[in-house]
């Protein structure tokens, strides 16, 4: 089997520094990938750093679980698990080998994917990817201060 890529997945709550962290992986030689989503003037000037179809992917799954990434209903037991997400396993399997195929450190950054990890992880289980997470801590208060603003 060839040596295993990793794939860091930077987590943590929108506006606490997961932009900054990402961009930081970045600039060290870690692979964002292609299609990023624009920086936006007085929202993130300097970027998001999120790739555009890793939030459609991350979108069309909480939608599939009638979810929105600011619900505060927890999500059932085990609901990675459920045959009925086979097709998002698949998808998040051919955006991985489609945008990454030569790629041997890669980051992903989406706030939704704190919530949406475990199928990802479960995505990659059996892959030539190694997960590797970096969690991103800010200040509750300062986390909504800057979501209110």
């Amino acid at each position: 089997m060839p040596q295993k890529k990793n794939l860091i997945f930077v987590l943590g709550m929108h506006r606490s520094g997961t932009s900054a962290c990402t961009r930081l992986l970045n600039l060290l030689g870690v692979d964002l990938g292609a299609n990023l989503i624009k920086p936006q003037q007085g929202v993130n000037d300097r970027g998001f750093w999120e790739h555009e179809e890793l939030v459609r992917i991350n979108e069309g799954l909480l939608g599939h679980l009638n979810r929105r990434w600011y619900d505060f209903d927890p999500l059932a037991a085990d609901w990675w698990r459920s045959e009925a997400l086979d097709c998002y396993r698949q998808e998040i399997r051919r955006f991985l080998s489609d945008e990454f195929p030569d790629a041997s450190m890669v980051a992903l950054k989406d706030p939704r994917l704190s919530l949406l990890l475990p199928l990802w992880l479960d995505a990659i289980a059996e892959s030539n990817w190694r997960p590797l997470v970096v969690m991103v801590l800010r200040s509750p208060q300062e986390v909504a201060a800057s979501l209110f603003h």
